[in-house]
């Protein structure tokens, strides 16, 4: 039972810690926060009621994922903009 309850804290906050991830990541994206927010909650919501700890793995696997995903589609729209403003338009090759 007390290896139970460690294994519920530790999965509490790894949740805990991709949550606050996905909040972070969610200002800076293209829709805005009003629009990725509470896409997250409710897919928070929905897996809540979750016990198999197997289950929950996977939910904070595909949350990782997602995160750096995020992060690569925010690096990749800085990258387009550093290109646009610093190199020519007119290099065709």
């Amino acid at each position: 039972m007390f290896v139970d309850c460690i294994k519920q804290y530790v999965f509490y906050l790894i949740i805990s810690v991709v949550e606050f991830q996905l909040i972070y990541l969610g200002r800076q994206h293209p829709k805005g926060a009003d629009y990725f927010l509470p896409k997250v909650k409710q897919e928070f919501m929905k897996n809540k009621d979750e016990t198999d700890v197997e289950q929950i793995k996977k939910h904070i696997a595909y949350g990782r994922y997602m995160v750096r995903e995020l992060e690569s589609m925010y690096q990749m729209r800085k990258y387009r903009a550093m290109k646009q403003r610093y190199y020519d338009k007119q290099e065709d090759r």
